[in-house]
Parts: C-alpha cells; structure tokens; sequence
C-alpha cells in the first residue's frame, strides 16, 4: 500500500511542477514547497514522506488574480453535481 501511496504523491507532485513554479523553504524541519506562477505564490505544500493525505495550504491573497482569470474565460466551469450524483446510493439505479 505504501508504494501506491508513494507513487500517487509523486504523480501529484510532478503535476504541480508542470503548471507551476516550484521554490522549496525549510519551516520547522519540514521542506515546504511554494507553488507560483507570473511570479505570485498562489499555493504551499508538505509533501507526505508516508499516508495518503497530502495538505495544501493556498495563499487566498495572491490568488485572487487568478481565481478573477477563471472567472473571466469563456470556457464554462463545471455544473455543479447534483447531491444524488455526489452522493449516490448504494442500489440505486444511476
């Protein structure tokens, strides 16, 4: 179980570094990655050295301009799942 953990943390992890701009710091022991783009931190990151939870913490202040940058596109966000659909029940019929 471990090695899927770690191979799934290191999927996200290069995902990250493909869209993103990636500086490492040191905070209390821990190598904290701090993700940019046009030179503003929008999220940081610890990746897990073991479990499957990977915690990010995003920069809301810088990220505003990027959020404004989604909201401007022409592309449609997604509809919102329905509770049924986010929810389903066991025996339903879908």
């Amino acid at each position: 179980m471990r090695a899927q953990y770690t191979t799934r943390r290191d999927f996200t992890v290069d995902n990250f570094a493909d869209q993103f701009d990636i500086t490492e710091r040191e905070e209390v022991g821990l190598s904290v990655f701090v993700c940019s783009s046009g030179g503003k931190s929008l999220f940081e990151f610890v990746p897990p050295g073991g479990g499957m939870f990977l915690w990010v913490c995003v920069l809301s202040q810088q990220s505003d301009s990027v959020l404004t940058r989604l909201r401007d596109t022409d592309e449609a966000p997604p509809s919102e799942p329905s509770k049924d659909e986010r929810f389903p029940v066991r025996g339903s019929a879908q």
